[in-house]
């Protein structure tokens, strides 16, 4: 099943996957929810959809930063040094 994401094996991240089985999940409860009451499957989508981005993109740069630290630490400038001193 996990070749049929492309994202994941187009990226080669293998955390992708998981994203990917989790918004198929969000897509049945939807499905069952619109089917079983009157609310709309595009609000259980949306919630569910948006839900799962937003904390799979936390985790992810929290992740980044333990692994490779802070991003702006790269890009501010050394500090000048006055004439004559080393």
């Amino acid at each position: 099943m996990t070749d049929q994401l492309p994202l994941a094996s187009t990226l080669a991240n293998r955390s992708l996957r998981l994203l990917g089985v989790l918004l198929i999940g969000v897509a049945a409860a939807a499905l069952a929810t619109g089917l079983a009451s009157a609310t709309a499957p595009s609000t259980v989508t949306g919630a569910g959809a948006g839900l799962c981005l937003l904390a799979f993109g936390l985790v992810t740069l929290l992740a980044g930063r333990l692994l490779y630290g802070d991003p702006s630490d790269r890009l501010r400038l050394p500090r000048s040094q006055p004439e004559g001193k080393a």
